[in-house]
């Protein structure tokens, strides 16, 4: 059950930011610069839901980067490929002995 709302829930993201997308490109949504800025919040925070998304052992810190340095570009490209990469493979799962 967990997984079907993990993925409903990346669904409606992943839409959303198509949609963001669209009226950005179209600039035919009527509801001005605060409609245009609330659509495109989810595009914003695409790296941060990815890496929620994929339980990725650093998800808080992928969304402080998001938030305070993806304006940028370059921290948002650096959060997303973050959001992507895999997590460290540990040699000693419990410490060394």
């Amino acid at each position: 059950m967990v997984q079907v709302a993990k993925h409903f829930a990346f669904g409606i993201v992943a839409l959303l930011c198509l949609l963001a997308l669209y009226i950005d490109i179209s600039r035919s949504w009527q509801g001005g610069l605060m409609g245009l800025l609330f659509m495109n919040i989810p595009l914003y925070m695409l790296p941060t839901s990815i890496a929620g998304y994929r339980a990725h052992q650093n998800t808080g810190a992928v969304a402080i980067l998001n938030v305070l340095l993806g304006w940028t570009g370059l921290g948002w490209v650096a959060a997303l490929a973050w959001s992507f990469a895999k997590p460290a493979s540990r040699p000693f799962p419990h410490g060394p002995k």
